[in-house]
């Protein structure tokens, strides 16, 4: 079975125990606000990663990165004696915020 770990909000910050799970994982998914681009390194590092930008972003981390990302995923199951073939299929995509006028 393929794991997947779904992060987000790190803000420049990853700590050694999610480096840990990224490197159990076979995929992971960072869904914005990643803060600096050494966050996506160290977790290449030890997966495989796809991330999208977030609101805190700039430049660099969304020269890098997509507005959306779409991530498939076929997996069968065994469960006793039975096979569930499994579709996952994963949108996800970068948060900005709206700049509001006060007129």
């Amino acid at each position: 079975m393929k794991k997947v770990l779904v992060i987000s909000d790190t803000h420049s910050y990853i700590d050694n125990r999610i480096i840990k799970y990224a490197s159990e994982a076979d995929y992971v998914i960072h869904a914005g606000d990643i803060g600096t681009f050494d966050v996506i390194r160290k977790l290449k590092s030890v997966s495989k990663v796809l991330f999208v930008y977030g609101n805190i972003d700039g430049n660099e981390i969304r020269s890098e990165s997509n507005k959306f990302e779409f991530f498939e995923l076929n997996q069968t199951l065994y469960s006793g004696f039975l096979p569930f073939l499994l579709n996952l299929a994963f949108l996800f995509f970068a948060r900005e915020k709206q700049n509001k006028s006060l007129n």
